[in-house]
């Protein structure tokens, strides 16, 4: 059956012994998990209960990949532009339809970049919606950067994704860096192959 993030996050609060996760996570890390679970529960809350839309008001990606808006399909600077600001607040998917529509009908069939280029809004809400500050993707490797924040750390949504470096700890890695913890996954080369990988993180209602 599987298994729940709030329920693996009280797991690996427990855990006492070696496993696959443990040889990715610092012991900084777990006594950061350990500190963010007290402190919750010293405000009363419950694990899982975090507002993570509120702690991750967007997702920023960083990329090697060929995504954009190539001069030769939009020749004019200020009208691409005005375009990458009109992307960048889409905020659901009947609206990105359209934007692609009105690429098609003024400039017409977008390039293979640009497709690319429309297939990281949607990456990017998946990412928002799993409280990650930021995506990077370059070398053929994903890395997530996540809040150190005491509550997105006890949360259902930190919990998912732990849960997955958990059932792929061949190919996924857990670090601190500055104020952030960050989360990479090898082989994943492609906008597509980052989505489907968030997709699996994500909690199931």
């Amino acid at each position: 059956s599987a298994i729940s993030a709030t329920s693996s996050l009280k797991e690996l609060q427990s855990v006492q012994v070696i496993s696959p996760i443990m040889s990715h996570l610092s012991l900084t890390f777990w006594k950061l998990l350990n500190e963010a679970m007290g402190e919750l529960q010293g405000e009363g809350l419950s694990t899982g209960t975090a507002p993570v839309a509120a702690l991750a008001k967007e997702c920023a990606l960083e990329t090697d990949l060929a995504i954009g808006l190539p001069h030769d399909y939009v020749t004019n600077d200020g009208v691409r532009i005005n375009l990458y600001v009109a992307l960048d607040r889409l905020t659901e998917q009947s609206a990105l339809t359209r934007f692609e529509q009105e690429l098609c009908d003024r400039f017409g069939p977008p390039p293979p970049a640009t497709l690319e280029l429309l297939s990281t809004v949607p990456l990017r809400w998946q990412g928002q919606g799993l409280g990650l500050e930021k995506i990077k993707l370059k070398g053929g490797k994903m890395y997530c950067y996540v809040s150190r924040q005491p509550a997105y750390i006890a949360s259902a949504a930190f919990g998912a994704v732990l849960v997955y470096v958990q059932a792929h700890a061949h190919r996924c890695k857990v670090e601190e860096k500055a104020n952030q913890v960050v989360v990479s996954i090898e082989q994943v080369p492609s906008i597509e192959a980052a989505k489907e990988v968030l997709t699996a993180m994500t909690p199931v209602a």
